[in-house]
């Protein structure tokens, strides 16, 4: 489960599913109305279930929790 919002579906994310694996998360602009979505990995391909309107923060490139730690 994503718990801040890229605008667009996030490659570094779904290149770490497993086959069968499932990522949830808020994807959209900042400034608007975001959608919640379900992506399922099979194989090559990529299936999308959208969830509803959401709002999230806006995810940060370049900046993480575990970077911040000692």
């Amino acid at each position: 489960l994503v718990t801040a919002a890229p605008e667009t579906t996030p490659g570094a994310l779904v290149d770490q599913l497993a086959d069968g694996g499932v990522l949830v998360a808020p994807l959209g602009p900042r400034d608007a109305t975001q959608e919640l979505v379900k992506l399922r990995k099979r194989g090559s391909d990529l299936a999308r279930e959208s969830l509803g309107a959401v709002r999230f923060v806006p995810m940060v490139r370049g900046h993480s929790a575990t970077a911040a730690r000692p």
